[in-house]
């Protein structure tokens, strides 16, 4: 269980944190941050944040430009987002409720493909020469990313 320090104060992004556009990213990248998918759920949960849900080619871009930064090496490398089509197969969501992923256009090439069975859980995965999105089983441990609003744009102020 990897705890990080409180994430907002005073509408800044803390450390470990990075603000893009009204929200703060926790980009858990070391060997001991791989976790499920369930266990990325309560990791970002503990942090007062949830799963990345990405909503805009934009924050799509944003997120893979920072993953470059982080210089992950070669090969492939996976990070779990709050995507999943657990309740129903090929019914793609963010999160636990009905929230309809609409980015179609993300998705590696063949993907989502099931892989045969049991692929729930959407990643954002560098295959080598790039970053696109990948259906993968979520009981896999990999490392995963966690947003939270900026309380600056949040109405009524401080979050947590």
């Amino acid at each position: 269980m990897a705890y990080f320090s409180s994430i907002l104060v005073a509408g800044i992004c803390m450390d470990d944190w990075t603000r893009y556009q009204g929200s703060c990213y926790l980009f858990a990248n070391h060997s001991q941050n791989k976790v499920s998918w369930q266990q990325a759920v309560q990791e970002c949960t503990w942090n007062q944040s949830h799963l990345v849900i990405i909503e805009t080619e934009a924050e799509n871009n944003f997120l893979i430009g920072h993953l470059k930064q982080l210089n992950m090496g070669p090969g492939r490398v996976e990070f779990w987002t709050y995507g999943n089509d657990i309740h129903l197969e090929h019914s793609w969501n963010w999160g636990i409720t009905p929230n309809p992923i609409t980015l179609t256009g993300l998705w590696a090439p063949g993907e989502p493909n099931d892989d045969g069975v049991g692929e729930d859980c959407l990643t954002l995965q560098h295959n080598g020469s790039h970053y696109a999105w990948n259906d993968e089983k979520c009981h896999e441990k990999l490392y995963y990313i966690c947003e939270t609003e900026d309380p600056v744009d949040t109405p009524g102020g401080i979050v947590g």
